[in-house]
Protein backbone atom coordinates (compact mmCIF):
# COMPACT_ATOMS: atom_id res chain seq x y z
CA UNK A 1 0.00 0.00 0.00
CA UNK A 2 2.94 2.41 0.92
CA UNK A 3 4.52 1.32 -1.89
CA UNK A 4 1.35 2.05 -4.51
CA UNK A 5 0.66 5.67 -2.47
CA UNK A 6 4.81 6.52 -2.99
CA UNK A 7 4.59 6.04 -6.84
CA UNK A 8 1.41 7.60 -7.51
CA UNK A 9 2.13 10.51 -5.54
CA UNK A 10 5.52 11.22 -7.34
CA UNK A 11 3.86 10.05 -10.57
CA UNK A 12 1.01 12.97 -9.64
CA UNK A 13 3.35 15.35 -8.79
CA UNK A 14 5.28 14.55 -11.93
CA UNK A 15 2.05 15.09 -14.62
CA UNK A 16 1.01 18.31 -12.60
CA UNK A 17 4.22 20.51 -12.43
CA UNK A 18 1.55 23.09 -11.64
CA UNK A 19 1.11 21.80 -7.80
CA UNK A 20 4.67 24.04 -7.28
CA UNK A 21 3.14 27.17 -8.48
CA UNK A 22 0.95 27.67 -4.71
CA UNK A 23 3.95 27.80 -2.59
CA UNK A 24 6.21 29.37 -5.60
CA UNK A 25 3.87 32.73 -5.40
CA UNK A 26 3.64 32.41 -1.44
CA UNK A 27 7.51 32.41 -1.45
CA UNK A 28 7.69 35.54 -3.70
CA UNK A 29 5.13 37.22 -2.19
CA UNK A 30 7.06 37.26 1.17
CA UNK A 31 10.45 38.27 -0.68
CA UNK A 32 8.02 41.50 -1.88
CA UNK A 33 6.37 42.66 0.63
CA UNK A 34 9.01 41.97 2.96
CA UNK A 35 11.28 44.20 1.08
CA UNK A 36 8.34 46.71 0.60
CA UNK A 37 7.70 46.41 4.63
CA UNK A 38 11.61 46.39 4.99
CA UNK A 39 12.11 49.41 3.00
CA UNK A 40 9.46 51.47 4.98
CA UNK A 41 11.12 50.54 8.47
CA UNK A 42 14.28 51.70 6.83
CA UNK A 43 15.84 48.35 7.63
CA UNK A 44 16.57 47.53 3.80
CA UNK A 45 19.26 50.27 3.54
CA UNK A 46 20.82 49.87 6.90
CA UNK A 47 21.26 46.27 5.92
CA UNK A 48 22.73 46.82 2.43
CA UNK A 49 25.21 48.98 3.91
CA UNK A 50 26.06 47.01 6.69
CA UNK A 51 30.00 45.36 6.39
CA UNK A 52 29.70 41.75 6.07
CA UNK A 53 32.02 41.29 8.93
CA UNK A 54 30.56 43.23 11.93
CA UNK A 55 32.89 45.20 14.59
CA UNK A 56 32.48 46.76 17.80
CA UNK A 57 31.62 50.39 16.46
CA UNK A 58 29.40 48.53 13.56
CA UNK A 59 27.60 46.59 16.73
CA UNK A 60 27.36 50.09 18.47
CA UNK A 61 25.75 51.69 15.41
CA UNK A 62 22.99 48.52 14.87
CA UNK A 63 22.11 48.62 18.80
CA UNK A 64 21.76 52.52 18.34
CA UNK A 65 19.64 52.43 14.78
CA UNK A 66 17.20 49.49 16.25
CA UNK A 67 16.98 51.32 19.66
CA UNK A 68 15.57 54.80 17.80
CA UNK A 69 13.82 52.94 15.27
CA UNK A 70 12.39 50.27 18.11
CA UNK A 71 8.45 50.97 17.59
CA UNK A 72 8.77 51.02 13.21
CA UNK A 73 10.40 48.26 13.14
CA UNK A 74 8.28 46.40 15.76
CA UNK A 75 5.59 47.22 13.59
CA UNK A 76 7.08 46.65 10.27
CA UNK A 77 7.91 43.05 11.32
CA UNK A 78 4.07 42.66 13.01
CA UNK A 79 2.50 43.55 9.66
CA UNK A 80 5.03 41.35 7.70
CA UNK A 81 4.19 38.28 10.04
CA UNK A 82 0.34 39.08 9.69
CA UNK A 83 0.33 40.03 6.05
CA UNK A 84 2.70 36.95 4.83
CA UNK A 85 -0.08 34.73 7.52
CA UNK A 86 -3.01 35.92 5.62
CA UNK A 87 -2.12 35.33 2.23
CA UNK A 88 -0.49 32.33 3.19
CA UNK A 89 -4.16 30.74 3.83
CA UNK A 90 -5.43 31.51 0.63
CA UNK A 91 -2.37 29.94 -0.78
CA UNK A 92 -2.86 27.04 1.37
CA UNK A 93 -6.57 26.97 -0.31
CA UNK A 94 -5.39 26.70 -3.81
CA UNK A 95 -2.97 24.05 -3.22
CA UNK A 96 -4.69 21.71 -1.17
CA UNK A 97 -7.78 22.16 -3.44
CA UNK A 98 -5.56 21.04 -6.61
CA UNK A 99 -4.21 18.30 -4.79
CA UNK A 100 -7.75 17.28 -4.18
CA UNK A 101 -8.47 17.45 -7.79
CA UNK A 102 -5.16 15.58 -8.74
CA UNK A 103 -5.59 12.72 -6.27
CA UNK A 104 -9.47 12.31 -7.30
CA UNK A 105 -7.55 12.07 -10.84
CA UNK A 106 -8.40 15.98 -12.60
CA UNK A 107 -6.00 17.54 -14.00
CA UNK A 108 -4.66 20.41 -12.05
CA UNK A 109 -5.56 23.98 -12.67
CA UNK A 110 -4.90 27.50 -10.95
CA UNK A 111 -8.67 29.15 -11.53
CA UNK A 112 -10.22 25.96 -10.22
CA UNK A 113 -7.94 25.75 -6.98
CA UNK A 114 -8.58 29.79 -6.92
CA UNK A 115 -12.59 28.24 -6.51
CA UNK A 116 -11.98 26.65 -3.50
CA UNK A 117 -10.57 30.17 -1.82
CA UNK A 118 -13.46 31.24 -0.44
CA UNK A 119 -15.14 27.79 0.54
CA UNK A 120 -12.34 27.28 2.97
CA UNK A 121 -10.39 30.44 3.81
CA UNK A 122 -12.30 30.66 7.21
CA UNK A 123 -12.13 26.74 7.71
CA UNK A 124 -8.21 26.75 7.05
CA UNK A 125 -8.13 30.25 9.26
CA UNK A 126 -9.74 28.40 12.53
CA UNK A 127 -7.44 24.95 11.80
CA UNK A 128 -4.52 27.00 12.15
CA UNK A 129 -5.50 28.66 14.95
CA UNK A 130 -6.78 25.00 16.42
CA UNK A 131 -3.64 23.63 15.56
CA UNK A 132 -1.45 27.11 17.54
CA UNK A 133 -3.70 26.09 20.70
CA UNK A 134 -2.49 22.63 20.52
CA UNK A 135 0.79 23.16 20.74
CA UNK A 136 0.68 25.76 23.18
CA UNK A 137 -1.13 23.75 25.41
CA UNK A 138 1.94 21.06 24.62
CA UNK A 139 4.33 23.49 25.53
CA UNK A 140 2.99 24.06 28.65
CA UNK A 141 2.71 20.80 29.80
CA UNK A 142 5.86 20.85 29.46
CA UNK A 143 6.89 23.88 30.83
CA UNK A 144 4.57 23.43 34.03
CA UNK A 145 6.22 19.53 34.44
CA UNK A 146 9.73 21.98 34.44
CA UNK A 147 8.03 23.91 37.20
CA UNK A 148 7.01 21.36 39.14
CA UNK A 149 10.46 19.52 39.41
CA UNK A 150 12.35 22.56 39.87
CA UNK A 151 10.29 23.34 42.87
CA UNK A 152 10.87 20.37 44.97
CA UNK A 153 14.80 20.85 43.66
CA UNK A 154 14.86 18.51 40.83
CA UNK A 155 16.51 20.91 38.36
CA UNK A 156 18.71 18.37 36.22
CA UNK A 157 15.81 16.09 36.12
CA UNK A 158 13.38 18.83 35.30
CA UNK A 159 15.03 19.75 32.60
CA UNK A 160 16.04 16.54 31.33
CA UNK A 161 11.78 14.76 31.98
CA UNK A 162 10.74 18.42 30.21
CA UNK A 163 12.53 18.08 27.32
CA UNK A 164 12.29 14.55 26.55
CA UNK A 165 7.66 14.93 27.85
CA UNK A 166 7.92 18.24 24.74
CA UNK A 167 9.15 15.65 22.39
CA UNK A 168 6.94 12.96 22.88
CA UNK A 169 3.97 14.99 23.01
CA UNK A 170 4.75 17.23 20.15
CA UNK A 171 5.30 13.93 18.01
CA UNK A 172 1.92 12.97 19.26
CA UNK A 173 0.23 15.95 18.37
CA UNK A 174 1.81 16.46 14.87
CA UNK A 175 0.48 12.32 14.08
CA UNK A 176 -2.88 13.19 15.40
CA UNK A 177 -2.84 16.42 13.23
CA UNK A 178 -1.02 15.02 10.49
CA UNK A 179 -4.26 14.06 7.91
CA UNK A 180 -6.60 17.22 9.15
CA UNK A 181 -6.20 18.78 5.29
CA UNK A 182 -6.57 15.99 3.69
CA UNK A 183 -9.60 15.12 5.57
CA UNK A 184 -10.81 18.90 5.56
CA UNK A 185 -10.73 18.91 1.71
CA UNK A 186 -12.02 15.40 0.81
CA UNK A 187 -14.52 14.82 3.06
CA UNK A 188 -15.65 18.83 3.22
CA UNK A 189 -15.85 18.39 6.94
CA UNK A 190 -14.72 22.09 9.30
CA UNK A 191 -11.85 22.68 11.32
CA UNK A 192 -12.95 21.44 14.47
CA UNK A 193 -14.51 18.14 12.82
CA UNK A 194 -11.41 17.72 10.35
CA UNK A 195 -9.13 17.48 13.83
CA UNK A 196 -11.31 15.17 15.52
CA UNK A 197 -11.40 13.02 13.02
CA UNK A 198 -7.87 12.96 12.13
CA UNK A 199 -7.11 12.34 15.73
CA UNK A 200 -9.31 9.16 15.54
CA UNK A 201 -8.04 7.80 12.59
CA UNK A 202 -4.58 8.12 14.60
CA UNK A 203 -5.97 6.19 17.47
CA UNK A 204 -7.21 3.55 14.84
CA UNK A 205 -3.97 3.56 12.71
CA UNK A 206 -0.89 4.30 14.95
CA UNK A 207 1.52 2.19 13.01
CA UNK A 208 0.04 3.47 9.98
CA UNK A 209 0.95 7.11 10.55
CA UNK A 210 4.11 6.38 11.78
CA UNK A 211 4.96 4.81 8.88
CA UNK A 212 3.95 7.68 6.57
CA UNK A 213 5.56 10.15 8.62
CA UNK A 214 8.60 7.94 8.58
CA UNK A 215 8.66 8.00 4.70
CA UNK A 216 7.93 11.77 4.18
CA UNK A 217 11.34 12.29 6.83
CA UNK A 218 13.25 9.99 4.63
CA UNK A 219 12.50 11.34 1.27
CA UNK A 220 13.13 14.98 2.59
CA UNK A 221 16.55 13.76 4.43
CA UNK A 222 17.71 11.38 1.18
CA UNK A 223 16.80 14.68 -1.03
CA UNK A 224 19.16 17.07 1.38
CA UNK A 225 21.83 14.34 0.98
CA UNK A 226 21.70 14.23 -2.66
CA UNK A 227 22.15 18.37 -3.00
CA UNK A 228 24.95 18.19 0.07
CA UNK A 229 26.83 15.62 -2.11
CA UNK A 230 26.25 17.18 -5.27
CA UNK A 231 27.04 20.90 -3.55
CA UNK A 232 30.96 19.13 -3.34
CA UNK A 233 31.55 18.71 -6.95
CA UNK A 234 34.10 21.18 -8.67
CA UNK A 235 33.26 24.50 -10.44
CA UNK A 236 29.47 23.47 -10.20
CA UNK A 237 29.07 22.62 -6.04
CA UNK A 238 27.87 26.42 -5.26
CA UNK A 239 25.26 26.77 -7.95
CA UNK A 240 23.72 23.54 -7.31
CA UNK A 241 23.91 24.64 -3.37
CA UNK A 242 22.08 27.55 -4.11
CA UNK A 243 19.35 25.27 -6.01
CA UNK A 244 18.92 23.00 -2.77
CA UNK A 245 15.72 25.19 -2.03
CA UNK A 246 14.34 23.97 -4.75
CA UNK A 247 14.71 20.33 -3.27
CA UNK A 248 13.01 21.47 0.16
CA UNK A 249 10.08 22.93 -2.02
CA UNK A 250 9.65 19.57 -4.17
CA UNK A 251 10.00 17.26 -1.01
CA UNK A 252 7.27 19.32 0.94
CA UNK A 253 4.80 19.50 -2.04
CA UNK A 254 5.47 15.65 -2.66
CA UNK A 255 4.65 15.46 0.96
CA UNK A 256 0.98 16.81 0.72
CA UNK A 257 0.17 15.19 -2.09
CA UNK A 258 1.39 11.41 -0.33
CA UNK A 259 -0.29 12.52 2.79
CA UNK A 260 -4.07 12.86 0.72
CA UNK A 261 -2.80 9.93 -1.28
CA UNK A 262 -2.45 7.89 1.53
CA UNK A 263 -5.51 8.92 3.77
CA UNK A 264 -7.60 8.35 0.63
CA UNK A 265 -5.88 4.96 -0.08
CA UNK A 266 -5.93 3.82 3.46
Amino acid sequence: MHKVNFKKSWSDLGNNIVLFLPDLVNIIFILIFGYIILNIAGLYDFLRDAPYTLGPQDLNDALAFISSNMSTILISIVVLLIGAFFFSIAVAAVKFGMIKDVVNKKRANVSSGMSYIKKYYGRILNIKLWTFLIYMLVLIVAILINIILRAIGLDLAALIVSLILLVILAIKAFLSLMFRYPIMFTKNKNAKESIKLSYKFFKENKGYNLVIFGIIIAVAVVISVIFSILGNIPYVGEFIQTLSPIGTLVASVWANVFLFNSYLKK
